[in-house]
């Protein structure tokens, strides 16, 4: 089958669209590239010596496996508990916190570094005042409590939007699947695990894949409220690129680092879908 000059002429309507996305996109991926492998390999090797590379990339994975599974789980439980109640409260509740997902992140990330501030912040102030504690604690800058805080903050932010997905997810099952299964008398937990769960199957592959790599790639809620402290356990590769690029000007050593935190989600990315797509076809069968 042959192009005609009809055809070409539609394609050519997508250039104004498809340069943007080349010149933002593609380009700085295709320059980051060259950046990292010029003198090859030098700097991946500069980057993998550098001993806070290796812990920042241990804290991503770890920051990401666990903020991305708390943040589907508790998502997918406040979506069910939604919409298995007859009142509106709890969806004008969502859309209401969808406020949390709109504001900007560093707007957010300042808001909660001053109520955690040891001295001035309102948290100190109400435990203190409950009498839980005695003197105010410095939550981000405490060695046990900064990296929980980390997931929670990112957690707390990306919430309501996976609560919101997983809710339109549930509206959009079929009415009389549900009426079936409550008229014969299916407790609700066999209803979630044998309807809507498989009903939400790839709608939960997807957001668990998006929010791991939101919390490989989050720099904006960890620079405002931590820095990458304290002593590098909330360090992560995305922080550390910044650094390593802007503060220290050592931009190829950046892309390196970059360019193997890409290849890293890669990968994960490819078997998380190669092995979901594999339990899924057994599910079905």
């Amino acid at each position: 089958m042959t192009m005609n000059g009809r055809d070409l002429f539609g394609y050519l309507w997508l250039v104004p669209a498809a340069f943007p996305i080349f010149l933002f996109l593609i380009y700085p991926i295709f320059y980051n590239a060259v950046l990292a492998f010029q003198g090859f390999p030098k700097n991946f090797l500069l980057a993998f010596e550098d001993p806070v590379f290796q812990i920042s990339l241990r804290n991503s994975l770890l920051f990401a496996l666990t903020g991305a599974t708390l943040t589907l789980g508790l998502a997918l439980l406040i979506a069910i508990i939604v919409t298995s109640r007859e009142s509106s409260f709890g969806m004008w509740a969502i859309i209401l916190t969808l406020l949390v997902w709109v504001t900007p992140e560093i707007v957010t990330a300042i808001t909660w570094s001053w109520m955690l501030h040891s001295k001035f912040g309102i948290v100190n102030w109400v435990l203190i005042w409950a009498g839980l504690l005695e003197r105010g604690i410095p939550w981000l800058g405490h060695p046990q409590y900064a990296p929980i805080l980390i997931v929670f903050l990112i957690t707390w932010r990306l919430l309501p939007f996976l609560t919101l997905l997983f809710v339109c997810g549930i509206l959009s099952i079929p009415a009389e699947y549900l009426e079936a299964a409550k008229v014969d008398g299916l407790k609700f937990r066999y209803i979630v695990r044998y309807i809507l769960i498989p009903a939400l199957r790839y709608p939960i592959i997807i957001a668990y894949i998006l929010v791991f790599v939101w919390f490989m790639n989050d720099t904006a809620m960890i620079m405002a409220t931590t820095g990458g402290g304290p002593f590098h356990l909330t360090e992560t590769v995305a922080t550390l690129i910044y650094k390593t690029g802007f503060n220290y000007f050592k931009f190829e050593v950046a892309a390196a680092m970059s360019f193997t935190q890409f290849l890293i989600l890669l990968v994960i990315c490819i078997l998380f879908l190669h092995a979901f797509r594999k339990y899924w076809w057994v599910v079905r069968r």
